[in-house]
Order: C-alpha cells, then sequence, then structure tokens
C-alpha cells in the first residue's frame, strides 16, 4: 500500500505548483526520455493527465533521508513505459519528484498486454 495519496500529490501539482519540486536527476531524466525541459513544465505536464495506467509500485525508505518514506509509480505516456517516485517533506510541506523516467522494466510492457487480456499470473514486475 502507498505512503502517501498519488491524488494529493496531483492536486498540489495543480493548485499549488510551488509546493512542488524536482530533486536529484529527475529533470535530466524527463529531458532525456520525454522531452519535458522545465520543472514547471513536468509539473504541469502530471497536472494536465500526462499520466496514464498509473499503477502502485511500492514505497521504501529515501536513501537520503530514511525518516521519509518513498512512493514509486509506474506510468504510461507518450507511447513510453515510465516510472515516478515522489516523497513529501514535513520540513518544507513541500511534494519532492525524487525520480521521472523511462521505466526499465522490459516485462512492464508485457505486464500491461496480459493484464488487460485478464492474464497476469506469472509476469513479474521487477
Amino acid at each position: 500500500m502507498c505512503y502517501y495519496s498519488f491524488d494529493d500529490f496531483k492536486t498540489a501539482c495543480c493548485k499549488s505548483r510551488s509546493s512542488v519540486s524536482a530533486i536529484c536527476d529527475t529533470l535530466a531524466d524527463a529531458r532525456k526520455d520525454f522531452n519535458i525541459q522545465t520543472e514547471e513544465n513536468l509539473i504541469g505536464f502530471i497536472c494536465n493527465k500526462g499520466l496514464s495506467e498509473i499503477i502502485f509500485i511500492n514505497t521504501t525508505p529515501f536513501r537520503k533521508n530514511p525518516k521519509m518514506m518513498v512512493d514509486a509509480y509506474s506510468f504510461r505516456s507518450l507511447g513510453k513505459y515510465g516510472y515516478i517516485a515522489l516523497t513529501f517533506s514535513d520540513v518544507t510541506k513541500k511534494w519532492l519528484i525524487k525520480s521521472f523516467k523511462k521505466h526499465e522494466n522490459s516485462n512492464l510492457a508485457l505486464k500491461y498486454a496480459f493484464e488487460k487480456l485478464g492474464i497476469s499470473k506469472g509476469i513479474k514486475n521487477e
């Protein structure tokens, strides 16, 4: 089960863009993998339904601050499978986009296809 509400994160992207920031290599990966050039464009893209088929992957402690949890999701966008990781800072009261990139799981496309057909047994999301 996810630690944060993705809907709350998306609402923040739409209503209060100053309460969302991209950290780490997020923007470099967003540029390379999705041609999204700026933090403002990335936040707007998320707000304006740029992500579909969003699936929760897992929750893990943030390596730089183990007291913070990070939720990871896969998604589909622009004909690509992507990966987004996010957290919320109680100190700054900001949502932090830790990662936004092409999903590295080669089985993901098959997994989605089989799930749509109702055949998901045996396909792993590694």
